[in-house]
Parts: C-alpha cells; sequence; structure tokens
C-alpha cells in the first residue's frame, strides 16, 4: 500500500494532457505522428467498445510504429506507442482492456515496422456491456458518496485519490494469464487491483468530474500513474 500512496501523490503535480508530449521531448513532425496515431486508434477502439468482441485488431494505416527493440527513422516507438494505448484503455472504460494486453503483428519483410496492433479484452463472464453497467453504477454511487457542490477541483481530485487508497487493496499484476487487476474490473468489483486498475479507475472518476486527466505508461518502470491538470496548472 505504500508504494501505491507514493505513485498517486505524484498525480498532485498537476499536468495537461499535453505534456506527455512536450516540445522540449519531441520534434513537431514527431509529435504530429504520436497525435495521428492517437486519433487513428480511438477512432477504432469507439468502435470496438459496443461489440461483444473479445479481441481486436486495430490497422495503423500508413502510420509508421517501430517493432519493440528498433529505431527506425520517421517511425513512432514501441514504447510512445504503447503509451497511447494506455492512455486510450483509460479513456473507454467500456472496451475494459489494458495495455498490458497488447501486441503486434509485423511483415516478415520489413520486420522492424508493425503493421497490426492486436489488443485483447478482459475475458469475462456476461456481456462487456451488462459489466459496463455494473461499474457504472458503482463509479456514481462512489462519486454521490464523495463529492459535494461546494469543492474545489483540487478537493474532488484528493477525495477520490483517498477514497481510492482508503477502500482497495493493491496487489500484484504479476500473473499473465489474471488481468484483472490491471482493469476497472479488478478494482470495482474485485476490490483491488495493480497501479493499472488504480489509474484507470482514477481517470474514469475524474473524467466524469470533467476533470482533465490521462495515464502515463512506462514499459521500463512497469508503472502506470494519472497526469491531472487542475485550473490552469
Amino acid at each position: 500500500m505504500k508504494s501505491f500512496i507514493s505513485f498517486v501523490l505524484i498525480i498532485i503535480s498537476f499536468f495537461s494532457f499535453s505534456a506527455v508530449y512536450a516540445e522540449e521531448y519531441y520534434s513537431d513532425e514527431y509529435r504530429e505522428q504520436l497525435f495521428e496515431l492517437y486519433d487513428c486508434l480511438d477512432k477504432q477502439i469507439t468502435e470496438y467498445e459496443t461489440t461483444e468482441q473479445e479481441r481486436v485488431q486495430l490497422n495503423i494505416g500508413d502510420i509508421k510504429v517501430a517493432c519493440r527493440g528498433y529505431e527506425v527513422d520517421g517511425a513512432v516507438s514501441w514504447n510512445d506507442a504503447r503509451k497511447i494505448v494506455a492512455m486510450l484503455c483509460g479513456k473507454h472504460p467500456r472496451f475494459l482492456s489494458t495495455v498490458n494486453n497488447i501486441g503486434y503483428y509485423y511483415d516478415k519483410q520489413t520486420p522492424e515496422l508493425i503493421t497490426v496492433i492486436d489488443l485483447k479484452r478482459l475475458a469475462i463472464n456476461g456481456s462487456y456491456e451488462e459489466t459496463y453497467n455494473v461499474l457504472n453504477a458503482e463509479a456514481d454511487k462512489i462519486l454521490d458518496e464523495i463529492i459535494r457542490d461546494n469543492m474545489s477541483d483540487l478537493d474532488k481530485a484528493f477525495a477520490v485519490y483517498m477514497y481510492l487508497i482508503s477502500n482497495y487493496n493493491h496487489e500484484s499484476a504479476a500473473d499473465s494469464n489474471n488481468r484483472e487487476p490491471d482493469t476497472i474490473y479488478g478494482i470495482l468489483i474485485n476490490k483491488s487491483g495493480a497501479c493499472g486498475g488504480f489509474a484507470n479507475t482514477y481517470k474514469w472518476l475524474m473524467d466524469k468530474l470533467n476533470i482533465p486527466c490521462e495515464i502515463c505508461n512506462s514499459r521500463s518502470k512497469g508503472h502506470i500513474w494519472n497526469y491531472v491538470k487542475i485550473d490552469d496548472c
């Protein structure tokens, strides 16, 4: 629990979405590619999330994305592509997936470049729509309990943080065959989860409160956390 508390406090540094693609880290051309990839994948996940399809292949079109371990001029790195998928898993709670369920395909003639991103949804009993309705009702119940009209955005952000660390257990997602701890399902249904589950749940609750929030993913650190924007900070 201590490690999770330390991680959540970082979100009170208040970053905007654009901070993830800050100019000092990326060229304008590269940032354009990142936003293009984000929009491309966002559109497809939006279409898939209302279906009951458990495994989907996301077409990246003409956007160049490098395979893991490759550096290709003019291509989005695999690490940055993963960050985008992590953001989109948080943006689409109905899709019920995690960045740790991502893979890809490549053409043998160009093994350094991805052709399709493969993304699995959480295996559940029942339909995704029914499960989403249960999760949505639970999320609304939490906010009804802890949020008051006279609260500032900072008060709301901190209230949600305190509620999550006080009411749900932190656990490892070391078992690659069980990704529930990495998802909203693990937190709101099983009452415990790993960093990915907390980050996705926190973002969803922030979205419901209309407080700008994004997810950041670091494969090298094996960690997922949130950026939150409060007022004009």
